[in-house]
């Protein structure tokens, strides 16, 4: 815990979880590979329309983008601007612009596949819990 402690002032766990969760979603997109996000919505519904395939893997390449987005924002921060900006991105902006992307990608989806019953969040943590058990 002191270590988590140490690194997340000097932007360290920020960028190794990003970093990680970027190489995760990145290398699901890669040709003849199931999208980390259509994997998960597959192993929750059951097999998935064509349609739900491809939005699934759009929100992939999302979250891909959203990683890596972090990550470049930050480096440019840390090496243009000033200290309390950037520490302000990586500590203070970090969880709101993560609960908004996901809150943004859950609304399209709601909106865009009205007929399809839409399982909660915590059934979603659920079932990527099993991936590392």
């Amino acid at each position: 815990m002191l270590a988590l402690a140490w690194l997340a002032p000097t932007g360290t766990l920020h960028t190794l979880i990003y970093s990680a969760l970027l190489v995760a979603f990145a290398r699901t997109l890669r040709p003849g590979h199931e999208a980390l996000v259509t994997r998960l919505a597959r192993q929750m519904r059951g097999p998935l329309p064509p349609d739900v395939q491809t939005y699934s893997r759009g929100v992939t390449w999302a979250w891909t983008l959203f990683c890596a987005a972090q990550l470049l924002t930050s480096a440019l921060l840390h090496q243009f601007a000033r200290h309390q900006d950037w520490a302000f991105f990586v500590n203070g902006l970090n969880l709101p612009l993560l609960a908004l992307m996901a809150i943004g990608e859950y609304t399209i989806r709601r909106l865009r596949f009205r007929e399809l019953q839409h399982a909660s969040p915590w059934a979603m943590v659920k079932v990527m819990r099993g991936w590392w058990k």
